[in-house]
């Protein structure tokens, strides 16, 4: 050997897998996310009350304003909130060893559910849905009130009555 690296010899550079530096996660990055959702949340309810306030007082253009501020909100959260929740929740479910799985169907019908269910609480100048009839007759509201129904003339006329304590 002549004191020159061989071919085999030559230091290599190591290339790391990630461009970013190691870094040791403060308080502030653990809870970010949590914080980030509060914050969302708090705008959210904000915007809807606000939307409220200004529907009152016959303000429609701050009422719009403010109820596209609420929904664009509720769809921030559901990008960037429900998914690491849901991995959560998958992990400590799996952790269970449950014999239960949830087919894609299940999934279509709890989305559908949840959709319906928003159009149900929102408020009336926030509809999703202008028909309402597959809303209510998948989760119904209910009053308190006195039905009478029936038919007549051996089922040719049907007849149907009712009174609820909202009228």
């Amino acid at each position: 050997m002549t004191g020159r690296l061989g071919d085999a010899e030559k230091p290599t550079k190591e290339i790391s897998v990630s461009p970013r530096l190691p870094v040791s996660q403060s308080a502030l990055s653990k809870w970010r996310n949590a914080i980030l959702g509060t914050l969302l949340v708090l705008s959210g309810l904000a915007a809807a009350l606000v939307t409220i306030l200004a529907r009152e007082t016959n303000n429609y253009v701050l009422a719009a304003a403010a109820a596209t501020l609420s929904l664009v909100s509720a769809a921030l959260m559901l990008i960037f909130i429900v998914p690491p929740l849901a991995r959560s929740a998958r992990l400590e479910v799996n952790r269970f060893d449950l014999p239960i799985t949830v087919t894609t169907g299940g999934w279509i019908f709890v989305l559908i559910l949840l959709v319906v269910g928003f159009a149900a609480w929102n408020t009336g100048n926030n509809l999703l849905f202008v028909e309402r009839g597959l809303p209510t007759a998948l989760v119904p509201n209910r009053d308190v009130g006195v039905m009478l129904h029936g038919k007549i003339l051996d089922g040719v006329l049907a007849y149907q009555a009712g009174s609820t304590n909202d009228c």
